[in-house]
């Protein structure tokens, strides 16, 4: 798969990448007039970082579908992977519905995305607050959407422990419980005579991750940062799984797309300010490269049997992500959690 992609959509890719590889050649050539190396040496080094950067970017979305005339909503979309994927599909015709608990950066992305021409309105939503999902579906249902997507991009990763309004640790509550309710909620206004498509976003270290059903909020166990934000990627893998399931024979699909390591805000809780905005997008993948599998999964993926994607293709979850009953179980305890059940 690699090799496959190292050959396509170089194009793309030198745009995606033209700040970092101008500040990598220039680092090169500064190295080499200070220690004095043979030219030869300099282009072959040039040579590897291209290689390297190009394998590291991934896949890219060729499609060159239109989506005038479809509603999207999207969570998380103010800023890194959701901001690119937001712009991808303004570029694309999309009338945009963005959920954001920053107003005041929701406004700035809004105006970057009105000046592509895009069609957006942003709304108040924070997916760590059970009534704050109800009110952003209830304003969208109350304004009669007819809903072709719904893009649930919002997270957060190794956070200090916190427990949210409604008792329940942060992490899992906004990386799927805040999603599953909102989808929920949404999922009347998906189903009509066009099709439309649910996509989560999944990381590759749901591999690391368990459910922990009889502690959800880690009391007996210990709060572990990178556990439980593992436990909640897996709990989103096995959410679309499930979702994917109950909506066979409708015209509804669900996705969920692992993006992989990029440049983000995410890593706020892990590194110092100054490294995630400034050094780890040398080492990583760009926010565009990161939001190209989203975009995949958001115009041209077809379903497959583990409803998963990576590298605009089809991906590889672990043997849990795959178990049926664990995600019926789990669906059934996030009816709980959440008060669907009521």
């Amino acid at each position: 798969l690699s090799l496959r992609l190292f050959f396509r959509s170089w194009g793309q890719f030198l745009w995606a990448e033209l700040y970092n590889l101008l500040v990598l050649f220039t680092a090169v050539y500064l190295l080499q007039r200070y220690f004095m190396f043979h030219k030869l040496r300099l282009w072959l080094y040039w040579l590897s970082v291209l290689v390297v950067r190009k394998f590291m970017a991934g896949g890219f979305c060729r499609s060159d579908v239109r989506l005038n005339g479809c509603t999207v909503v999207i969570t998380g979309a103010d800023s890194g992977i959701g901001k690119e994927v937001a712009k991808e599909l303004a570029l694309r015709g999309a009338h945009l519905v963005l959920g954001s608990r920053d107003l005041v950066k929701a406004e700035q992305t809004k105006k970057e995305l009105e000046n592509l021409k895009g069609s957006v309105e942003i709304r108040h939503l924070d997916l760590s607050s059970l009534e704050s999902v109800r009110t952003f579906a209830n304003g969208l249902i109350n304004h009669k959407y007819h809903i072709h997507m719904l893009l649930n991009i919002a997270g957060e990763m190794m956070c200090p422990y916190k427990e949210t309004a409604d008792g329940l640790e942060e992490q899992m509550a906004v990386n799927h419980l805040g999603h599953f309710l909102l989808t929920n909620m949404l999922l009347p206004w998906l189903t009509h005579h066009k099709p439309a498509r649910i996509i989560n976003v999944a990381a590759t270290a749901h591999i690391d991750g368990r459910i922990p059903f009889s502690d959800f909020n880690y009391k007996q166990q210990g709060y572990s940062k990178w556990k439980a934000y593992c436990n909640s990627k897996l709990a989103t893998v096995l959410f679309t799984r499930q979702l994917a399931r109950n909506l066979k024979d409708t015209n509804v699909e669900a996705f969920c797309a692992n993006p992989g390591v990029s440049q983000s805000a995410l890593y706020r809780h892990v590194l110092p300010e100054f490294v995630y905005k400034h050094i780890i997008g040398f080492l990583v993948q760009t926010p565009r490269e990161a939001a190209q599998t989203i975009t995949y999964c958001a115009t041209e993926a077809k379903q497959d049997v583990n409803f998963y994607y990576s590298e605009c293709s089809s991906g590889w979850p672990s043997d849990e992500a795959m178990d049926d009953d664990l995600a019926q179980r789990l669906w059934r305890e996030s009816e709980k959690l959440v008060g669907l059940e009521k």
